[in-house]
């Protein structure tokens, strides 16, 4: 590599040339007075802080989950649940019930009204 008439043929040459006409904006002024071990503690403090809080919002994210797997908000119920009608269960039992047939199985259904539970 050439550089102003200059040459180098290995990396500790080149880095000498480059530093010859450019120089570094980092400056090695580090603080002497800084308690390492304190802020050591209060690092290892904040992690398991920070691990806690993971923790608990993995423990959450768990329960909702499960919740919602098996609950009154279970991806199966219909009617009362946000984007979910009644029409939605229609539309899936419609579905479930041609499948039946086309398959020569026996498909039974039991209708439930719960209208006069919800009626005060």
């Amino acid at each position: 590599m050439s550089f102003n008439h200059k040459s180098a043929d290995n990396g500790q040459k080149i880095v000498n040339l480059f530093s010859q006409y450019f120089s570094s904006v980092y400056k090695d002024t580090a603080p002497t007075n800084i308690n390492f071990q304190s802020n050591i503690v209060q690092s290892i403090d904040s992690l398991n802080s920070l691990h806690i809080e993971l923790l608990e919002v993995f423990n959450e994210l768990n329960i909702l989950s499960y919740k919602n797997a098996i609950g009154p908000d279970a991806p199966q119920q219909h009617g009362f649940r946000n984007k979910k009608s009644c029409l939605t269960n229609l539309i899936t039992i419609k579905h479930h019930i041609i499948k039946s047939f086309s398959n020569n199985q026996q498909t039974d259904v039991v209708y439930t009204d719960f209208e006069k539970a919800f009626d005060r």
